[in-house]
């Protein structure tokens, strides 16, 4: 018998890959649905120089832009790696998205037709999945939609929580996913592959706040490598001798963007959690693009350590947060009521709310809290499968961290952290994620349409089909 739903026969089999893009506060990572890795990995910042701003049109004709309306775009922007580390006269780098949520839509809309261009998309047949975070707004979703059904005309278009992307990755449907990234630490209940909006918790207690705690530590100017013609080594915190490369106008937002690139480098070599009772903090130097040599030894525990007792470490630029959940989601998701093993923790139910107020949450009061949040039935199971991800969580000790505090304050349940030993899962999880989900032989059914978007509208589609 023929099939009648278009979306089926064009879905139903392994013929066509979907694409999958997931927009990072970083990088922004796009490939193939099926993919075990992104084929794309591109910084999530658009440069613009100051040429001219006359609008580029695209041709129609194009292979690769096939059941695609005819876009425009800016000539005086760019948005590959290569051309946004180059420094260019008066070129200024902006960040395309902030907090996981797009933020300068002109520009993502270009940096997606780069990405398209170059996996050589085929519009009339493959459909997008997009990730977002579970506190998207509804403007932002809204425009999702539009952009993917209406401007690039993708036939069938899917919103996926980047919480529920990850406990995929993982093969588990039910997951408390902590994501430590650059900009945000967010702790969200996943059930049945749906996130729990009402009790996720987030704070800025993330990548970029250690970068500005290790800053402060170091004491000296960050020197990034474009500016170094040669380099003569030196002595450990001997006064580095370099020759600069001679520059005409660059930008501060480009020479922020080079400094925060190369604190990224020290994060990775220098930082380390502190455990219980650590009495001994070995030395490690670092060699900055100069020359200039340094030796850390306390520093770079105390720096790890903020992550865990923001309260103990303040600074100006990070005012103090306790990560209370704010979404007021109207459709939020009710797990079905299981019969598990009461523990310890719950033989009174749930614990009276203290009146004591918190203003800092570090990373293991926040699990903590979105523990203590979640119902009674579901607590036990989550307890069980914390996944930990994202490129800030690679910081050696930090799994062992949170395992250790969490298993002294909830001893009545069974904690434990799981966490891919591999970096580069560890940074992609969410698009790993929705690599696996997208190409599920029944995912072809949550696939929508643009004549559903059409005929259902944007709102309906929001609170029945995105929730």
């Amino acid at each position: 018998m023929a099939q009648n739903n278009s979306l089926l026969q064009v879905y139903g089999g392994d013929e066509v890959a979907a694409i999958v893009l997931d927009p990072g506060s970083q990088t922004t990572r796009a490939g193939y649905a099926g993919d075990d890795f992104p084929r794309i990995i591109t910084p999530s910042y658009v440069g613009t120089s100051q040429e001219s701003s006359d609008a580029m049109e695209v041709d129609d004709n194009d292979d690769n832009n096939l059941g695609k309306k005819k876009l425009t775009k800016r000539s005086n922007t760019y948005y590959s790696e290569t051309a946004l580390n180059y420094p260019k006269p008066g070129a200024e780098l902006s960040p395309i998205v902030k907090d996981g949520l797009i933020q300068d839509w002109d520009s993502a809309v270009e940096q997606w037709q780069y990405i398209f261009d170059d996996l050589r998309v085929d519009f009339a047949e493959q459909p997008l999945l997009l990730t977002e975070p579970v506190w998207n707004s509804a403007k932002n979703r809204e425009k999702s939609l539009e952009v993917a059904l209406e401007q690039f005309q993708f036939p069938g278009f899917y919103l996926a929580s980047s919480p529920t992307c990850v406990a995929f990755a993982q093969g588990r449907p039910s997951a408390l996913v902590v994501d430590v990234g650059h900009d945000v630490v967010s702790v969200t209940p996943v059930v049945d592959g749906m996130c729990l909006a009402k009790t996720t918790l987030k704070t800025h207690y993330a990548g970029r706040y250690l970068s500005e705690q290790l800053k402060k530590r170091i004491q000296t100017d960050i020197v990034p490598l474009y500016k170094v013609k040669s380099k003569v080594l030196t002595a450990p915190n001997e006064e580095p001798r370099w020759v600069p490369t001679q520059f005409e106008n660059i930008t501060k937002s480009y020479d922020d963007y080079q400094i925060e690139q190369t604190v990224h480098q020290m994060k990775e070599y220098l930082l380390k959690i502190p455990q219980e009772f650590e009495e001994k903090y070995p030395t490690r130097s670092y060699e900055l693009p100069n020359g200039h040599r340094f030796d850390l030894s306390k520093e770079r525990f105390e720096v790890g350590d903020s992550l865990f007792n923001p309260i103990n470490y303040e600074i100006p630029e990070f005012p103090a947060e306790s990560g209370e959940p704010e979404i007021e989601s109207k459709n939020d998701y009710v797990p079905i009521k299981r019969s598990f093993k009461k523990t310890n923790d719950e033989e009174d139910g749930p614990k009276k709310s203290s009146k004591v107020t918190v203003t800092h949450r570090g990373l293991t009061e926040l699990t903590s809290h979105a523990l203590s949040l979640v119902d009674v039935d579901i607590r036990a199971q989550l307890a069980h499968n914390i996944v930990v991800t994202g490129a800030s969580s690679l910081i050696t000790g930090l799994n062992e961290r949170l395992f250790v505090e969490l298993s002294q304050l909830h001893p009545g349940l069974k904690i434990r952290v799981h966490a891919t030993g591999s970096s580069a899962e560890r940074k992609f999880q969410s698009w790993i994620g929705g690599s696996v989900l997208s190409s599920l032989g029944t995912f072809h059914q949550l696939w929508v349409s643009k004549k559903e978007f059409e005929e259902v509208g944007v709102d309906r589609l929001l609170a029945q089909r995105f929730r």
